[in-house]
């Protein structure tokens, strides 16, 4: 979509594969120590597929290494303006061989750009962030550090772990060259050299010779790393996963925080004193991608799902529905045309237009719910128009009982996907 061409070109390549790879690394992170193997060998798959490409085209292998190497060398390469997708970098060290460019090259300048994107989501959750004056001495100043580096912590918690998880991958995963990544996946997962693959342990490791460390590879080893992801709970820890030496100091660490900050408005990825408010929501609470559900927990009673747009012209709708479903049975839709039943269970608040804009409200009384319901399906549809023509989107799913304050559930960015029209 970027380069508006139906012509293959091998650099659509590294275009389109850095961000399958990065959904899953977010699914797999969000659902943390609950990730299903399904998606752990997804990931391994695509990598091996990334891999397969790249010995299709060896040039693409060179030109992962040169937007590498341009990303670490000038700042000016590591701005929104020149790299509107930080996400899209950390996955090309997946095809490059370890000698050529490894983590240890590019994680100061990533790191670095990262924290000075997130400083606009860090300030969207705790505005009073944005504030760079500080008490000087005394147990105030003590509180101050504190509270800064706890929320900062907070906010950035997810990108945090995403972080974490690509590095966890790199280094179990690509380690050496290609061919030798290419060989592992193919012990674990295919057949080398029209080998017989030989038979699998308890953990899916073939039993035979075969390389070494396999049981790296292993959905068990995964589950325990992201265990340990998850009980990262200082910016100590994840320095220290990161490879890196981190401030000496708490004093040191809020120095870096604002010294983001001060980064932030000069790269222009907000203004001080901006409202926050505004900033269009990613990436907090639940991070749900395409295709994915929500499990609630059993304390759930009344569930609010909430959709709303903007457009530029005329009046377009972004439709959003809810179907229940028993097993796989369609019991019911509720839309804007169907927006309650007899029950009272289901209510579709139907179109609040406004200029520009509208939002759609669906509100579930779980306990009113027929028994046979197992599952709440929310789809969103365009009317009459193409995604691509909706400029903005929130979409988000609440717990009402826990007050409008509150974090949602779970959130979707469809921002962040490629709107195909």
């Amino acid at each position: 979509p970027e380069r508006k061409t139906t012509l293959f070109s091998p650099n659509m390549i590294l275009d389109v594969f850095p961000k399958i790879i990065t959904t899953f690394a977010v699914l797999l992170s969000d659902e943390g120590i609950s990730a299903s193997r399904k998606s752990f060998d997804g990931l391994i798959r695509i990598h091996r597929l990334f891999l397969a490409l790249v010995n299709e085209y060896p040039r693409l292998m060179v030109e992962a290494k040169n937007r590498l190497k341009k990303f670490v060398l000038d700042e000016k390469n590591r701005t929104k303006a020149a790299c509107p997708n930080l996400g899209s970098i950390l996955p090309l060290l997946m095809i490059i061989d370890q000698e050529a460019f490894k983590w240890a090259n590019l994680r100061s300048a990533y790191l670095s750009e990262s924290f000075d994107r997130a400083v606009l989501w860090v300030c969207k959750k705790y505005p009073k962030l944005e504030n760079l004056k500080s008490v000087t001495t005394g147990e105030a100043r003590d509180l101050e550090i504190n509270e800064r580096l706890t929320l900062t912590w907070n906010a950035m918690l997810v990108n945090a772990r995403l972080t974490m998880f690509h590095v966890y991958f790199l280094h179990n995963f690509c380690k050496g060259t290609t061919a030798e990544r290419i060989h592992k996946h193919d012990c674990i997962f295919g057949i080398s050299e029209l080998e017989e693959i030989p038979p699998l342990d308890d953990e899916g490791i073939p039993a035979l010779a075969q390389p070494k460390n396999l049981k790296e590879f292993s959905f068990f080893h995964f589950g325990e790393k992201i265990k340990l992801i998850f009980s990262v709970s200082t910016w100590q820890h994840f320095f220290r996963l990161m490879g890196v030496r981190g401030p000496a100091t708490r004093a040191d660490m809020d120095k870096m925080l604002k010294t983001c900050v001060q980064n932030s408005r000069k790269k222009r990825y907000h203004k001080a004193g901006m409202d926050f408010s505004r900033v269009q929501a990613s990436g907090t609470s639940k991070i749900l991608s395409r295709g994915q559900t929500y499990s609630a927990s059993s304390g759930l009673k009344n569930v609010v799902f909430h959709n709303s747009w903007t457009y530029e012209r005329g009046r377009e709708y972004l439709d959003a529905s809810c179907l229940l479903y028993n097993n796989t049975k369609l019991v019911h839709t509720f839309d804007y045309m169907s927006r309650r039943d007899d029950t009272g269970a289901v209510l579709h608040s139907g179109d609040v237009m406004r200029d520009g804009g509208g939002t759609h409200t669906i509100r579930i009384n779980l306990q009113k719910l027929a028994p046979e319901i197992s599952s709440c399906v929310f789809v969103l549809s365009s009317y009459k128009t193409t995604l691509a023509n909706i400029l903005t989107t929130s979409i988000s799913c609440s717990d009402e009982d826990k007050g409008p304050n509150t974090a949602p559930l779970c959130t979707y960015d469809l921002d962040a996907h490629d709107k195909i029209s």
